[in-house]
């Protein structure tokens, strides 16, 4: 999935990087279990706070994956941790993010500069990037 924001002032796409995910066995799957995680008003069953149920959600070499992190990530549940993971951190000295899928697969982005030629696009610092640097076109 390419990663894309559209600069409505200048009418022009911003790549901030491309972003690697595994095929969904089941779209409807995903889907439904995205929109329990977003919606608010959705009764969750009370297990889902037990340690247990989150530990379920964890991939199994979750340690290994947070030795990955550039930064100390830090939580005091598996519920934290879990919820870390699918927010994404960088990963590779900053050249690449990790992120864990709503359906438990791993995703990997890499940054823009990594991904496309130099030449072909114009390059700006975007402080709110996850990478820094943008690719314009």
């Amino acid at each position: 999935m390419l990663i894309l924001k559209l600069l409505l002032n200048a009418q022009e796409i911003a790549v901030e990087g491309i972003e690697f995910q595994p095929l969904e066995s089941s779209l409807k799957h995903f889907i439904v279990e995205h929109q329990l995680l977003e919606d608010e008003e959705v009764d969750i069953p009370t297990v889902s706070d037990s340690d247990t149920y989150w530990t379920h959600k964890l991939p199994s070499d979750y340690e290994d994956i947070i030795k990955w992190s550039k930064g100390s990530q830090q939580w005091e549940t598996n519920k934290e941790l879990y919820y870390i993971l699918v927010k994404g951190f960088p990963i590779k000295d900053g050249k690449k993010w990790f992120s864990l899928a709503k359906n438990g697969r791993k995703c990997h982005m890499l940054r823009a500069e990594e991904a496309l030629q130099k030449a072909e696009w114009r390059w700006q610092s975007l402080p709110e990037s996850r990478f820094g640097k943008v690719a314009f076109g």
